[in-house]
């Protein structure tokens, strides 16, 4: 049933048209993009000021004659945003909020969220690049490049909202399109990057517009002879199971879960499962996992962009055995990492200081966006047994 205490915001949209004083949509978004180039989310908000984001916080752009946005203004931006999306439009009317994707000639991508709140609308996008990203422009560790070689197996990547998941995963698809002729099928809410077909040939779905959700998406995917499959998320035990199989079917899977650290993501999966089923679950993810790789983005000490702050662990004999044997609290897994340095492995603590002992970023943006996930208050972050390899990232 829809909510129909909500306004229509179509309907806003074509009543309002274009009437002073704010700007028409099109131009709105060109004026805040203009205020800054690293610029990386929109927010327009009812009775506050239009706001962007940059490296990691809001700033607010107050616009000739119109100090801040009233309800009718963000309807009728969510109207015009949505008027070629219909099966968006159809779900924030069922379900009060949508994610799709927006292009804008001449800017670039967006990913759009809109939520209804008190009676109106909230909207937010995020700043999608028009180049599919590459490692070395996201400044991530090289030793990620090992996953693109794999042919089959689980790579996770975990991270809060904002930390630069789909980017990440945008970067590792690229790199196989790059490298191998293979077929790779993603499905995503919403569609973000647009891969070209390179070595590889690389279909992209977009959930409720290609499929209706990410169990049938997976299921089409094994009668396909694709060899990587990327789901923008695993969210129900019924993904991870599917997603499983998919790997015991000779696919390598990649995706993304919500999680602060690498810890948290296996407890988070393992959750997932009823207890008595748990053991067997920890077995067959041991033998699946190949890499999960969990990351936040700090702001530089520049201010030219932010750098990536990456914990990674690869599954070796040793990994797997304590991923089995529900041996995976973070300090455990964080010395486990430290063992593995030379494989690519490495922890937060570890990254940090290499930033902050390179000059990347400075005390207080590290405090500010990842002293919650330190396992040591960060004066005394460990200093790593040998150079990080991250680089500056935009």
């Amino acid at each position: 049933m829809a909510l129909t205490t909500l306004p229509d915001p179509l309907q806003t949209a074509a009543s309002r048209g274009v009437s002073l004083p704010l700007l028409p949509t099109n131009d709105l978004i060109t004026e805040l993009m203009n205020f800054s180039a690293q610029v990386t989310d929109l927010l327009f908000s009812p009775m506050r000021p239009a706001q962007v984001m940059l490296n990691g916080e809001l700033f607010p752009v107050e616009l000739p004659g119109l100090p801040a946005l009233i309800p009718a203004d963000t309807e009728r931006i969510a109207g015009d945003l949505l008027s070629n999306s219909p099966v968006a439009l159809e779900r924030l009317r069922q379900q009060g909020s949508c994610e799709f994707s927006f292009y804008l000639a001449n800017h670039s991508r967006f990913r759009v969220s809109i939520l209804a709140q008190r009676g109106s609308y909230a909207v937010a996008m995020r700043v999608v690049l028009r180049e599919a990203p590459t490692f070395s422009l996201l400044g991530l560790p090289p030793s990620l490049t090992q996953i693109t070689a794999m042919n089959s197996g689980l790579v996770l990547v975990t991270g809060p909202s904002g930390s630069g998941k789909s980017t990440t995963l945008a970067a590792l698809i690229h790199a196989i399109n790059e490298a191998r002729p293979v077929q790779i099928i993603t499905i995503e809410n919403p569609i973000e990057y647009q891969h070209q077909h390179l070595r590889a040939i690389v279909l992209q779905r977009e959930l409720y517009r290609d499929v209706p959700d990410f169990s049938t998406g997976i299921r089409a995917a094994l009668r396909q002879p694709s060899k990587v499959l990327m789901l923008s998320e695993l969210g129900n035990c019924e993904c991870v199971e599917l997603a499983l199989e998919a790997v015991q079917a000779g696919q390598l899977v990649l995706s993304s879960m919500n999680t602060p650290r690498i810890a948290e993501g296996l407890e988070r999966l393992q959750a997932l499962f009823p207890s008595a089923e748990q053991p067997f679950f920890r077995a067959r993810l041991a033998r699946s996992l190949r890499c999960i790789v969990s990351q936040r983005l700090l702001p530089l000490k520049t201010g030219a962009g932010r750098a990536p702050l990456c914990e990674i662990l690869f599954v070796n004999a040793k990994t797997r055995g304590r991923i089995e044997k529900a041996d995976t609290a973070g300090k455990v897994l964080s010395y486990a990492m430290r063992e593995g340095t030379g494989e690519g492995m490495q922890c937060f603590e570890d990254a940090l200081a290499h930033l902050l002992k390179t000059g990347q970023v400075d005390l207080d943006a590290a405090q500010r966006f990842a002293g919650d996930i330190l396992a040591e208050p960060l004066e005394s972050a460990p200093a790593p047994r040998k150079p990080g390899n991250n680089r500056n990232g935009a």
